[in-house]
């Protein structure tokens, strides 16, 4: 496990198995976690999310989710209804099983409460392509938060459509859409 300190506010955890990243998002009270890494994801003892925002239903990026039994976890439906067709030929079958045993915890991300992505200053960007479910997520709205949707700021690096359920006509309508908006720093779901 590598823990990188963007800021205070914003460190992001290395998953060693996959090179996936998750991000943990610091609040007063509590944390926030952006993705959550594979199931051998090895995070920081302490530390105990009161909310997974996934964005998208690659087991690379949920997986670690089991290890916050008291977390709220939160998946795009178009993803969440589809998860098993998803990973099929990406993943192995042990996988699949972790992920089965998660997805009966994840919640609807269009069921979160306006009121909770209003006190998180979070807001859902509907990123379809890599995934018929991706999203991203901006905070603060200053950083966001990709996924496999895109992977550098010049956009140059993008999610595949190789994939069973991607489409790169739907991706290339999404990166059109967040070239219009106007963030400071990209949190991508890996480094390339």
């Amino acid at each position: 496990m590598e823990i990188l300190n963007f800021s205070e506010t914003i460190k992001g955890i290395l998953d060693p198995q996959y090179a996936s990243l998750s991000y943990l998002l610091k609040f007063k009270n509590f944390d926030v976690l952006i993705d959550a890494g594979g199931y051998k994801m090895k995070f920081p003892q302490k530390l105990f999310p009161k909310y997974i925002f996934l964005t998208h239903g690659h087991l690379d990026h949920i997986l670690g989710a089991k290890f916050f039994p008291q977390a709220e976890i939160f998946l795009s439906e178009k993803d969440l209804l589809i998860i098993e067709k998803l990973n099929s030929l990406i993943f192995s079958e042990k996988e699949i099983n972790e992920g089965q045993k998660i997805k009966s915890k994840i919640k609807p991300l269009e069921k979160v409460k306006k009121e909770i992505l209003d006190e998180l200053e979070i807001e859902i960007i509907p990123t379809p392509g890599h995934t018929p479910g991706s999203v991203c997520f901006l905070w603060q709205k200053s950083f966001l938060f990709s996924g496999d949707t895109v992977f550098d700021k010049d956009f140059s690096i993008v999610g595949r459509t190789d994939l069973p359920f991607s489409s790169e006509k739907n991706l290339k309508k999404s990166l059109n859409s967040l070239k219009k908006i106007k963030f400071q720093k990209l949190f991508p779901g890996h480094f390339y």
